[in-house]
């Protein structure tokens, strides 16, 4: 019997949380296609000098070098993502319809989603006539196959030691949260976007560096202190998730996690405090204690 981890996280989390039935039923469908799809990447190679110089400049490897994929592929993906979405937004059908009709530029979303420029997506769904969020989300989750495969190949050959930036060091892209593995709970950020996992201080704030216990709070639900928390920070008024998971976590499985911990978004929002934007190469470097 071959056991499915997406279907069976899912069933757990929407056991546990069933107001989230309706949203686990979709990710039970896109997940499975994101998970199987190939866009058929070419290999990218770098050596060990220009690593080096990416991880010092605090440039993500992925950025300012030529990524290639299969474009179709990837058109056929938004399309199946598009249809799934469509029993729940009326809207998804038109992208599907401007993906059909060869009318969405996948490079330029790609581009986008690669540098967190959600203003260069919208201008051009404004060209088009889609719903802006949506073509985002979608256009997110396209990608995800071929920035996995990217970032699977640099796993094997690459040590993120040294980074110590709040974006991942792979994509750029902020982290979902943040997972306490090992024996040490020592806190490693979880990228979803390509699954990557990479080491950062646990009493810092990954957005502005703060490093004052004054400035961070952790607020933890009532029932599992010892597993969950949000870290907020009163400097910036950011948050992010932790999750104690000891082993990383299947960058499959990023979403569901995220899904399963979504009543941390709920406590943190309601103190006052969001997810900030994080873009490459603009972070500040983290603060002393004082």
């Amino acid at each position: 019997m071959i056991i499915d981890p997406i279907a069976t996280r899912l069933d757990a989390v929407t056991q546990a949380h069933p107001e989230l039935t309706t949203i686990a039923e979709y990710y039970r469908t896109i997940l499975p296609l994101i998970h199987r799809a190939d866009l058929r990447v070419e290999p990218l190679e770098l050596s060990r000098e220009q690593i080096e110089q990416k991880f010092r400049a605090g440039m993500p490897l992925l950025h300012q070098v030529d990524l290639n994929f299969d474009e179709r592929a990837a058109r056929q993906l938004l399309i199946q993502l598009a249809q799934a979405l469509e029993k729940m937004q009326s809207a998804a059908r038109q992208v599907r319809a401007r993906a059909e009709a060869d009318r969405i530029n996948m490079r330029l979303l790609f581009a986008a989603v690669l540098m967190g420029d959600q203003e260069l997506a919208a201008e051009h769904a404004q060209t088009i006539n889609l719903n802006a969020d949506l073509l985002w989300t979608l256009a997110q989750n396209t990608f995800k196959p071929a920035l996995r495969a990217w970032q699977s190949h640099f796993c094997a050959t690459v040590s993120p030691d040294e980074w110590r930036k709040a974006y991942c060091f792979v994509c750029g892209a902020a982290p979902t949260f943040g997972e306490l593995q090992g024996n040490d709970q020592a806190r490693h950020l979880r990228c979803g976007q390509c699954g990557a996992d990479w080491f950062y201080e646990r009493l810092i704030c990954i957005y502005c560096g703060y490093a004052r216990p004054d400035k961070l709070k952790q607020f933890y639900p009532a029932d599992q202190r010892t597993k969950v928390y949000v870290q907020t920070c009163d400097n910036c008024q950011g948050y992010i998730k932790n999750l104690a998971a000891f082993s990383p976590t299947a960058p499959e499985l990023i979403a569901v996690e995220d899904l399963a911990t979504l009543f941390l978004d709920y406590i943190a929002r309601d103190q006052g405090y969001a997810r900030q934007i994080i873009r490459p190469l603009e972070m500040p470097a983290p603060q002393e204690l004082e």
